[in-house]
């Protein structure tokens, strides 16, 4: 399978050899010959250098969201929040959510403190 590159003639719309192993090959065939063929438009190299700088740009000056904790952790502790207001009584329920925000907050500062926090390029992704 040959690889052609082709540029389009301004005024004619007619599809020259870029280079001359495309003009090579377009020379073999045949007068009339039908050949069959998938376009592709060539990318900007320079665009596609700057963009990916950028994103490397970004993502030096990118904080992830959401702290030390994951939203499972987060999601347990409320649950468990939750269970222990359902079994003492629907007036001790701001106190435990108050108490139970300040634990998650303590726990993420010792978190934090005690282990550098390191950035993935993954959830930078799904953030852009």
């Amino acid at each position: 399978m040959a690889q052609l590159q082709l540029v389009k003639h301004t005024s004619s719309g007619i599809l020259l050899p870029a280079t001359p192993e495309s003009g090579d090959f377009l020379h073999s065939v045949k007068i009339g010959e039908w050949i069959h063929a998938d376009f592709k438009r060539v990318r900007n190299y320079a665009f596609h250098k700057r963009f990916f700088k950028l994103l490397q740009l970004g993502f030096d000056y990118w904080t992830p969201a959401g702290g030390s904790l994951s939203p499972d952790e987060l999601q347990l502790v409320n649950r468990f929040v939750g269970y222990l207001v359902e079994m003492s009584g629907q007036r001790y329920g701001e106190v435990l959510s108050a108490a139970a925000d300040e634990f998650l907050l303590l726990e993420g500062q010792l978190r934090t403190r005690d282990v550098a926090l390191l950035k993935s390029f993954e959830p930078y992704r799904a953030w852009v």
